[in-house]
């Protein structure tokens, strides 16, 4: 009898000690439920929980997918329909080596940050993050973004009551001031036209709620224009990745996404990211 209590004790630290087989959850999308080994349905994945021997994944269709890594530090993508265990999992999981993505996960990961990390960095977000970049009375775009030829420049603002007009001030950084003009106050307002400016390819501007006051000079952010339509970031990547020029599946727009955040063209980041989630 004490051989029989010595074999369920080791083999019951096995199942849940230090030594189980697990992987932790990076992102997900679409139709994905990890019922617990306890019988409870968790329909809502966060990044860094843990599916475990005795938890079982299940993926509703063909287009939803996760991104996990396991205890080794290993990342892989399933996007399969069906109900999957441990084992299954491990029998089923298309590796990413061998692709953009072998080099790109790490980085795909870290600018999908659904929010601040514990180092201070914001990312794409799952449920979006461009727009809470900027703590600034400029909401959007982001201090020193860059937007590619065509793109429309949009400022958004942060809601204030009573406020009828607002006082923009746009500054050349050679030059000075360039104008000091009054708007109606909405949330947002497209300046791409605006003649002062539509010929610079790097401008300041900031915002006063209160037409009387200028805007202080630390409330200036930083706006670039690029002359081309595809940035050298995305260039390089189809140089290296032919294939990914056209590709349009979720984890190549992340890709995408993200460098085009890391090289600050936030705005076309924010595009792809809209595709995605």
């Amino acid at each position: 009898m004490r051989k029989i209590y010595l074999f369920i004790f080791f083999f019951g630290f096995t199942e849940t000690g230090f030594s189980q087989h697990s992987f932790s959850f990076d992102l997900y999308k679409g139709d994905v439920l990890l019922v617990k080994s306890n019988g409870k349905n968790q329909t809502v994945i966060n990044s860094g929980d843990k599916f475990f021997s005795g938890d079982k994944l299940v993926i509703g269709n063909n287009s939803s997918w996760v991104v996990f890594t396991n205890e080794k530090g290993a990342s892989f993508k399933l996007q399969h329909k069906g109900e999957f265990t441990i084992n299954s999992v491990d029998a089923k999981i298309v590796s990413l080596n061998g692709t953009a993505f072998e080099k790109y996960l790490e980085f795909i990961k870290k600018y999908f940050l659904p929010e601040t990390n514990a180092a201070g960095e914001k990312g794409l977000g799952i449920g979006g993050g461009i727009d809470m970049l900027n703590n600034n009375d400029i909401t959007s775009p982001s201090d020193n973004s860059i937007y590619l030829r065509g793109e429309r420049i949009i400022l958004k603002f942060r809601k204030r009551n009573n406020v009828k007009k607002l006082r923009l001030l746009f500054k050349d950084p050679m030059q000075g001031l360039v104008l000091d003009t009054l708007v109606r106050y909405e949330d947002s307002l497209d300046i791409t036209e605006f003649t002062k400016i539509k010929g610079l390819q790097h401008f300041n501007v900031a915002v006063s709620y209160d037409p009387s006051v200028k805007p202080a000079a630390k409330s200036f952010i930083n706006i670039s224009r690029d002359n081309k339509e595809q940035p050298e970031c995305l260039i390089k990547l189809y140089l290296d990745y032919p294939e990914m020029r056209n590709d349009k599946t979720d984890m190549a727009l992340m890709l995408k996404a993200s460098l085009l955040y890391k090289n600050r063209y936030y705005s076309a980041a924010d595009r792809l990211r809209r595709k995605v989630f």
